[in-house]
C-alpha cells in the first residue's frame, strides 16, 4: 500500500477498486511542494446565517509523465496508462472515496463534475475536483 509522503503525494482508495488498496499519485507541486487546494464554500446564504460547516471542494492536479520521482527520491512505479486506468476507475465507482495526503484523510463526497485531462508528447495531466466532507 503506498504510504503519501513517501511512495506519493496523495492516494485515493475505494473498496471496489484495485482490490481496496490505495492507489498513490503525484502531484502538480509549485515551490512549496505538491497541491491540494480544499476551498470551503457557503452558497446561497449570507456568512451570518446558520447553515453549518458548508462544503468542501478540493482540487488537484496528478501528473502522468514519464520519468516521475517519489518524495522519497524513488521512481514512481505507475505508467502514464496505468495512472489514467486508476483515476477512470476511481471516477466511476460511486463515492465515498478516501483521499489520503501528508496532513490528513478526507473522504470524498462526490467526485463532482470534473475530470479533465490535458495530454503532452510524453504524457498527460489530470485535474480533479472533488467534494470532500467538510473538516472543522
Amino acid at each position: 500500500m503506498p504510504t503519501a509522503g513517501v511512495d506519493c503525494h496523495m492516494t485515493l482508495q475505494h473498496a471496489s477498486v484495485n482490490g481496496g488498496v490505495a492507489v498513490g499519485f503525484i502531484l502538480r507541486a509549485d515551490r512549496r511542494g505538491p497541491q491540494v487546494e480544499v476551498e470551503h464554500v457557503r452558497r446561497g446564504l449570507p456568512l451570518w446565517a446558520d447553515q453549518g460547516p458548508g462544503v468542501a471542494v478540493a482540487r488537484c492536479t496528478v501528473l502522468a509523465l514519464p520519468r516521475l520521482v517519489t518524495p522519497a527520491g524513488g521512481e514512481y512505479a505507475l505508467s502514464g496508462a496505468e495512472v489514467r486506468a486508476a483515476l477512470t476507475a476511481l471516477w466511476a465507482v460511486a463515492a465515498p472515496l478516501t483521499l489520503t495526503d501528508t496532513l490528513g484523510t478526507l473522504t470524498v463526497a462526490w467526485a463532482d463534475d470534473g475530470l479533465r485531462e490535458r495530454r503532452y508528447g510524453d504524457g498527460a495531466e489530470y485535474e480533479l475536483r472533488l467534494v470532500v466532507a467538510p473538516t472543522t
